[in-house]
């Protein structure tokens, strides 16, 4: 068989698969698009295909093929990221209320805290769960950042999919997620920076440091202004803009990853930080341009190489131990970390349950982040694929869970006076 043809049939299957088996309405009812990708991937990877059928496995992925697919992937998740930024509106935030940001931060704080518990008393249960280049305190942060994620992008197709999202609890939901979002991008950048010192030296975290600080603010003082008016004059300038701005675009993308990239930090921190300072009239189009082909199309090429790595050992008791506290930690702790905030500002215990379950969505996002540290030597393999169950449960049950916890406050309540009703807007 040629490359080519090799290839052409990869992605096929891995386009077409996953929407043909989500047309089966018992399953479009409980698995979202992104869960049945993740579970394709991972399929196609050690832990099934390569267990029931090594043959199989290495005929629909032979070894010389990952090469290719890797080249995809890298693309596919950085303009993923790209996009999952172009959602975010810092100026938005400067408007928003005090209890708006006292949700958003508990929403994250309360997991991450309850993360880093579960690191420490993981490294005294489990030995060799530390990455080769990590220590005690960068896993627990590390762990942290991965019970505290949300996945913004994954949140909003949720949304998009029950009617929620031009419901004023929807937008509080995707607000508290982006939230989320630009301070677990801090954490991680913190985290990849520190990482760089602690090995390396005080002159090199402190020049690691000082170069992000810099290029930070060199994106969002020098280049985002720039870039408004390229985007600007691409409008104005004759036919084809909308080309222009394709172009604009990518090359703001490719070039703030190649140049994280080239400083120490990952390329995706690059990709997310040239998303945050795209110009707000354009981010809109440019997100309808490339959020399809990405998702449905390129995305699939990431999920196989990831779900090549992912070995998922039934049979351990301790890795068995370790994804159930951890999964309920996770969910248990985001739930409580939204909710409580949530119905002390106002609103009544099934919005604020609701807006929990929610936000304990993780869904794409946490693959991308487990990638990351893993890449940086920061989490061990077993810890990865542990992890990357976990996400599929939490996604998986995000919807039911927040119908579910949603009714059952409400008939607990049910004989209690009305408090603030479904579409409550917080207003202080």
């Amino acid at each position: 068989m040629s490359p080519v043809v090799l290839f052409l049939l990869q992605a096929m299957f891995l386009v077409v698969v996953p929407f043909a088996i989500r047309s089966i309405p018992f399953v479009r009812r409980i698995l979202p698009l992104v869960v049945l990708q993740i579970l394709l991937g991972i399929a196609l990877g050690p832990t099934v295909l390569e267990r029931v059928s090594p043959g199989m496995a290495t005929l629909a992925v032979p070894p010389g093929s990952l090469e290719r697919l890797s080249g995809l992937s890298w693309l596919a998740v950085m303009v993923f990221i790209f996009v999952a930024a172009l959602h975010l509106d810092l100026q938005e935030f400067a408007h928003k209320s005090r209890s708006f940001f006292a949700i958003g931060l508990s929403s994250m704080i309360t997991p991450f805290v309850a993360g880093v518990g579960v690191g420490f008393w993981a490294l005294g249960r489990f030995p060799g769960l530390m990455g080769p280049k990590a220590d005690a305190i960068t896993f627990v942060v590390a762990l942290g950042v991965c019970v505290s994620t949300t996945a913004l992008p994954v949140l909003a197709a949720l949304l998009r999919e029950t009617g929620l999202i031009t419901q004023p609890l929807g937008r509080q939901a995707m607000g508290y997620a982006a939230l989320n979002d630009l301070l677990l991008w801090m954490v991680i950048i913190a985290l990849l920076t520190v990482l760089g010192g602690s090995h390396d030296g005080i002159e090199t975290f402190i020049a690691s440091t000082l170069s992000s600080v810099l290029y930070i603010g060199l994106m969002a003082f020098g280049v985002r202004p720039l870039i408004g008016r390229a985007f600007h004059r691409a409008r104005q300038n004759g036919s084809g803009p909308h080309d222009r701005e394709t172009i604009l675009a990518c090359v703001t993308l490719f070039g703030s990853a190649l140049i994280t990239e080239m400083l120490g930090l990952h390329y995706l921190i690059g990709a997310f930080i040239a998303g945050v300072v795209m110009p707000a009239e354009v981010k809109a189009s440019i997100a309808a341009r490339f959020e399809s082909m990405t998702v449905v199309i390129l995305l699939p090429f990431y999920f196989i190489v990831t779900g090549l790595k992912v070995t998922i050992d039934v049979g351990s008791a301790d890795a068995i131990l370790f994804f159930s506290v951890v999964s309920l930690v996770a969910a248990g702790s985001k739930i409580i970390g939204t909710a409580v905030p949530a119905r002390l500002s106002g609103q009544t215990w099934p919005d604020a349950l609701y807006l929990g379950a929610l936000m304990q969505s993780k869904g794409l996002m946490e693959v991308v982040i487990l990638t990351v540290l893993l890449d940086a030597d920061l989490i061990s393999s077993a810890v990865f694929s542990a992890l990357v169950l976990m996400a599929l449960v939490t996604t998986t049950l995000t919807l039911p869970l927040a119908h579910g916890m949603s009714r059952v406050a409400a008939r607990i309540t049910s004989a209690m006076p009305p408090a603030a009703s479904f579409s409550s807007e917080i207003r202080r």
